[in-house]
Parts: C-alpha cells; sequence; structure tokens
C-alpha cells in the first residue's frame, strides 16, 4: 500500500507536569519521556519509531494504517468511555503508549506510558490515562511538543 502524506501537518506533544511552586514551563518534568528509557534503548527506539509513524500519517490515517506484521492495528481505544483514548501498541516492545487526538490543533498527546509484558489490558491503565488527561488545562498541567531524539539510537 502507496502512504500519502497528510495534508495537514500533525504534531506530536506531552504532558509537562507544574514544579512545587505551581510554575509551568517547558523545562517541567516529563513523566512520559522519563518512563521510555526504562526498558532500554531497543524498547525506547521501537516506541519513537512508531510515534513517528504515527505522526507522519496524521489523523485518521494512522488509526487505519498502522499496523503490525499480521495486518492487526497498533491503535486501540482504550474504554469506550468519551472523549477517546487510544493506545499505540509498540510490539516487540512492551510499551503501550496512551494518547488523545486534539483534532482541532492537529496534535497527538502522549499521557502515559506502560512498560506491559502480558497481553490482556489493566482498566487502571486507562483510568490513569483519564486522570491525567483531565488535569490538563487552566490551572492545571500542561502540553509541551515531545522532543524527539536526533539520533535512532536513542
Amino acid at each position: 500500500m502507496r502512504q500519502i502524506a497528510p495534508a495537514v501537518r500533525w504534531a506530536t506533544l506531552e504532558v509537562v507536569l507544574r514544579d512545587a511552586t505551581g510554575k509551568l514551563d517547558s523545562s517541567g518534568e516529563r513523566p512520559f519521556s522519563d518512563a521510555l528509557p526504562g526498558d532500554g534503548p531497543a524498547a525506547a527506539k521501537t516506541a519513537i519509531q512508531k510515534m513517528r509513524l504515527v505522526e507522519s500519517q496524521g489523523w485518521p490515517a494512522a488509526l487505519l494504517n498502522v499496523r503490525d506484521e499480521h495486518g492487526k492495528p497498533r491503535i486501540e481505544q482504550s474504554d469506550e468511555e468519551e472523549p477517546p483514548i487510544y493506545i499505540l501498541k509498540c510490539k516487540p516492545a512492551c510499551w503501550r503508549l496512551y494518547f488523545y487526538v486534539d483534532h482541532g490543533r492537529h496534535f497527538f498527546v502522549y499521557l502515559y506510558a506502560k512498560c506491559k509484558r502480558k497481553q490482556r489490558r489493566d482498566p487502571e491503565d486507562s483510568v490513569r490515562a483519564r486522570r491525567i488527561r483531565a488535569s490538563l488545562g487552566p490551572g492545571g498541567d500542561g502540553i509541551d511538543y515531545f522532543r524527539f531524539p536526533d539520533r535512532v539510537d536513542v
């Protein structure tokens, strides 16, 4: 299948936490980025490659086209609640990346990264991702551009 670039450029963002004084800026803690190296460079590299693929496809093309070697979707909705939160499965690495799609601003906002070795989904992961999303906004935590590494070997 030939891939067609999206007409609109999409961007990848992540959650940035307020510091102890309540200040919110781009140098704040980034729990999503901080978690990725936790299972080693190879797993982080796989996750970042999948994130780049999703960004390059845009939405809803990524939902339709990002598949594993058996043709199974790598992106699934995490639960039945609205607004939707999605999971990007980064097999063969352990990572499950929870994100939401901001259609109006063409953003993929990554909320939570979970290293999961078993196939079965834990509903608590969706609850945690929703809690993080609910913390965003005025007076809460913020979002900023995800800092893709310059090198592919992370």
